[in-house]
């Protein structure tokens, strides 16, 4: 169980440095391989390539963010798509429960008042 918790500290502790890696240089900026330049990651850090702000040359984001990192960043963007896609879905359900409802309401009015108001002829 020991072995466990020590490779649980060691995976954690080099989450932790490339998250403190990735931190900085989202702050600092990356150098440009083509100009030199400093040039800004992304916000969306799943984007396979981003320009450089200088030379405009695409640089690949893989080699500035750790792979650990941007496999977890793709996992929680997908999750975050779902979420999304499951309340739109929700809402759309919501909908056509009300409108089946109002229908069904208007209905019952009618089979109830008409016989009334045929009868009072």
């Amino acid at each position: 169980m020991a072995d466990a918790r020590e490779l649980f500290a060691a995976k954690l502790a080099a989450h932790q440095q490339a998250r403190a890696a990735l931190d900085k240089a989202r702050a600092q900026g990356v150098q440009c391989t083509q100009c030199g330049g400093n040039a800004f990651l992304p916000e969306d850090l799943t984007v396979p390539q981003f320009p450089c702000r200088f030379c405009g040359a695409l640089l690949a984001t893989s080699q500035y963010v750790p792979p650990e990192l941007l496999t977890g960043l793709g996992l929680r963007n997908r999750l975050d798509a779902l979420r999304v896609e499951g309340a739109a879905a929700s809402k759309r359900r919501d909908k056509a429960i009300l409108i089946g409802a109002a229908i069904l309401a208007v209905v019952i009015l009618v089979a109830v008042f008409v016989p009334l108001l045929l009868a009072r002829r």
